[in-house]
């Protein structure tokens, strides 16, 4: 058995070293992951932000045509 202890001994030292690599992948991925979830959260903030701000705008819009219509001359000047 001591003449394969050397090439299990190198498989061992290979195969540590492979699941370190793929440790460390695991932890960039995941720090990549999060960094993305936290963009796409932030741009869908952003929108819901603008969102807010389009029907705000238009409520006011919709305001001004109605008061507008129910003006005394009914909306017919243009």
């Amino acid at each position: 058995m001591k003449e394969g202890q050397p090439q299990f001994s190198s498989q061992l030292s290979i195969l540590i070293h492979l699941v370190d690599r793929l440790a460390q992948a695991e932890i960039i991925l995941t720090e990549r992951v999060d960094r993305l979830a936290q963009v796409t959260e932030e741009r869908f903030k952003a929108g819901t932000d603008m969102q807010e701000g389009t029907e705000a705008r238009l409520n006011a819009f919709s305001t001004v045509v109605e008061k507008h219509v129910a003006s005394d001359n009914g909306g017919n000047q243009l």
